[in-house]
């Protein structure tokens, strides 16, 4: 780089602005880039469910057995606890819920189910404790939230393929109107970027459900999950582009 510095001071003044002009156009279509491909992660995490695979179930808006809500707005279940249903299989028992003011307890708070993982220290300390005003509007809200963010994640996701195909559109023109180098570069980088993202999600949330649990069970889970997912899916994307991109360069060398 230093060679390329020293040689460009000898140089005539239109070589030098070009050099300048290309290596900003470089720098600014790898930001661009990045930014689709975090998009594209992020995107791919927020359609997904962090509790699948697992035996854990978020339950929003509960209500009682005879249909009536209950003080509780958000509860989760683990699938594999309970009593054993007719057909053989348990019918859940909670593990984490986000109560309203109830009883001798006058304060929006969490109560964790003691009775299953009596040795975990942060599952017990979690239990009554108080939680904000936001905090408990987002629990139970959450049915709301979760479909805003499907939603928005099929949103960014569509975004993501127009702008990919204006980038390869462009490569197209760069070619001469004839699939070339540039073409097909973008193109391996762009289904690197997309094959990255949604592998990266999903084993991304598989990772941070299986820390989470370790952690905190049913809680932590769906937090790892989400973090995860959203970790795996941007760093599966950023690599799946330059992956694809090496690849096509490699079979025009």
């Amino acid at each position: 780089m230093a060679s390329v510095s020293n040689s460009l001071k000898n140089a005539p003044s239109y070589v030098q602005q070009f050099y300048k002009n290309s290596t900003t156009k470089n720098q600014s279509a790898s930001k661009s880039n990045t930014s689709k491909d975090v998009a594209k992660g992020g995107s791919v995490a927020m359609q997904q469910n962090p509790l699948k695979g697992t035996n854990y179930q978020v339950v929003t808006k509960p209500v009682s057995s005879s249909g009536k809500p209950t003080s509780s707005v958000l509860i989760i279940m683990d699938k594999s606890l309970g009593e054993v249903a007719k057909n053989g299989s348990p019918k859940g028992d909670w593990v984490f819920r986000v109560d309203s003011p109830h009883g001798n307890t006058n304060y929006n708070h969490v109560n964790t189910n003691s009775k299953l993982y009596p040795d975990n220290k942060i599952y017990k300390a979690l239990n009554h404790k108080p939680v904000s005003n936001t905090v408990y509007n987002v629990a139970k809200n959450m049915d709301d939230i979760a479909k805003v963010a499907k939603v928005g994640g099929r949103a960014v996701a569509v975004a993501a393929v127009v702008m990919d195909g204006k980038d390869i559109y462009d490569s197209y023109k760069a070619d001469g109107n004839k699939v070339g180098k540039n073409t097909v570069t973008t193109t391996a980088g762009v289904a690197g970027s997309w094959a990255g993202g949604v592998g990266g999600a999903k084993v991304g949330a598989m990772a941070g459900v299986a820390i989470g649990t370790m952690i905190c069970p049913g809680i932590v889970t769906a937090i790892g999950g989400v973090i995860g997912g959203l970790i795996g899916g941007i760093a599966g994307s950023l690599g799946g582009r330059a992956a694809g991109q090496e690849i096509a360069k490699a079979a025009f060398r």
